[in-house]
């Protein structure tokens, strides 16, 4: 039932990042996306016969879908991660939502915070598959935005016993998407044997944390 639910906001993802495409009309591909999104919304509705969700989508429709499928495969230059190590890492992150939900020394303000955009980042992991690396380097990216501007958060992660296991999620996280941006690197950048670099948000994440005055 989750996983049904979240099929309404996969659409809404999917026209995100199409209107976010530089040098393409949007207007071209999602003319008629309004029919895809009205059929995902009643994909929720279990009691309905799936013919009546259906019944929102004509052949323009379709159309839409295809061409913004098409359009997402063309404009994709990563590469994607191997099945086993996404799975390792979405049960890395479960476990740490886990973590924060239960320790003792974070206030609920604190923790609703860090879940948040923890399991943002999650969700992100679970449909890379869909919608690629990218859009868990956009999760993390919301989640770095938000802890420059609520240092305080930062300072009480950071003194917490759970901040150990959440810097070890974020340098998994670092891994990957390490990983997928090199796995299309230059022949230049191989040439001159540059060691891989870290993705920014990644690294301002820690940064901020570690920079709280219960740091070194």
């Amino acid at each position: 039932m989750e996983h049904v639910a979240q099929v309404p906001r996969m659409a809404y993802e999917t026209k995100q990042l199409v209107e976010s495409i530089p040098d393409e009309d949007p207007y071209v591909y999602l003319a008629h996306f309004g029919e895809v999104e009205e059929t995902t919304k009643r994909t929720i509705h279990l009691h309905n016969p799936i013919q009546w969700a259906l019944d929102a989508m004509s052949q323009t429709g379709w159309h839409s879908l295809a061409a913004c499928a098409r359009l997402l495969h063309r404009k994709a230059q990563e590469l994607m991660p191997e099945p086993d190590r996404m799975a390792d890492l979405v049960d890395t992150f479960r476990d740490l939502i886990e973590e924060v939900r239960q320790a003792d020394d974070l206030d609920e303000g604190t923790k609703d915070f860090v879940l948040k955009h923890l399991v943002a980042v999650l969700r992100r992991l679970e449909d890379v598959r869909f919608f690629g690396v990218q859009a868990v380097v956009s999760a993390a990216d919301e989640m770095a935005g938000a802890v420059i501007r609520r240092p305080d958060v930062g300072s009480r992660v950071f003194a917490s016993k759970v901040w150990p296991r959440v810097r070890a999620g974020l340098l998994a996280l670092d891994l990957l998407l390490n990983l997928s941006a090199n796995a299309i690197a230059t022949a230049a950048v191989v040439a001159e044997d540059q060691p891989p670099q870290p993705p920014a948000v990644i690294v301002t994440i820690i940064r901020e944390l570690t920079s709280s005055p219960h740091g070194n």
